[in-house]
This record gives structure tokens, sequence and C-alpha cells, in this order.
């Protein structure tokens, strides 16, 4: 899959948080999974499956691919919140967001590589920390928006970013590494 159509991908994973986090405000979405609300382990599993499963290639295995790279996804996306929320730095600063950011994309980088056809890179590695420190960023920082969510912005910039890391980063099987 060329760019455009990985990058409209995630915009649909945007997309898709968006009409979470509405319809989690208009209904009582308050059940919880493993101590997290459910609907927010779904805002994983779409960023997996629109963004990571496409790297699944076109194998026999295809299928299994996709599943666990969305798996993996959603519980990344599941780590980094708690790490936020609970974790030891508190959410009044910008370095927790920057953490879970960066190690999030990482994390991410290296199970599109470990679950698809692909090879290891330190590139990946190197891309996937500037996309996950800029995106994670974005997260401090709130916008009142009348019509989204305040950190609408923060995943349109993590997802966007993931994206092109894992887009330039990632090496297919075939490709030798430099």
């Amino acid at each position: 899959m060329n760019l455009t159509g990985k990058l409209a991908l995630a915009l649909l994973s945007v997309g898709g948080y968006w009409l979470i986090v509405v319809l989690a405000g208009r209904y009582d979405w308050s059940g919880a999974v493993f101590g997290f609300q459910w609907p927010f382990h779904v805002i994983g599993l779409l960023f997996g499956a629109l963004v990571m499963a496409p790297y699944a290639g076109r194998s026999a295995h295809r299928a299994a691919r996709m599943l666990a790279l969305s798996i993996a996804s959603a519980a990344i996306y599941y780590l980094a919140v708690r790490f936020v929320v609970d974790g030891p730095l508190g959410y009044s600063t910008t370095a927790p967001y920057v953490i879970a950011g960066t190690v999030a994309a990482v994390l991410a980088g290296l199970a599109v590589v470990a679950l698809a056809p692909g090879r290891f890179h330190w590139r990946m590695v190197g891309l996937s920390m500037a996309a996950g420190a800029v995106g994670g960023a974005s997260f401090e920082w709130q916008l009142p928006i009348d019509w989204a969510p305040n950190d609408l912005h923060a995943y349109l910039a993590w997802q966007i970013l993931v994206c092109l890391a894992l887009h330039r980063g990632f090496l297919p099987a075939v490709q030798r590494a430099d």
C-alpha cells in the first residue's frame, strides 16, 4: 500500500477515536474491561487494524497477523494510558506524555517487525522514537473544540507521525538492511 493509502487509514483511525468519544459521551459506556473503560480498548484496536495491520503481508497467516497486530496495539495503548494516569510522574507535566508516546510508538514499530513479514532496522526505532515523542508531547495541550474531544489534535499528530515512521522505517522481508 502506498503512503497516501496508509495516511488515509490513519485519518480513519482518528475519526474512529472521535466517534467513540462522542458516542461514549452520549451513552453510558462506563463498563470496564481489565479496569479500563472498554471503548478505549477499541481505540487501540482501531489503530492496530487500520495502521499496523496493513503490514501483515499477503501470506497464509495474514488474518492471524492482522489480529495479533490489532491486539498488540490495544495492549500498547492501554499501557501508555495507564503510565500517564497512574505512573510515577503524574500527568501535570509533559514528561509522562512524551515518555508514553515514545515507548508506545517504539512498541508499535517493534510489533510490526515481529508480527509482519519484515526485517528489523534501527531506522524504525529512531523514527518511532521521534514520532512518539512529538506526538506524545502534543497530548499536553488541550484545544477547546466544540465538536470534538480536546485531545483530537494529539491523536491526529501521534497517529500520523507513527504512520509515517512505520512507512519509512519498516523494511519488507525481501529488502536488505543497510
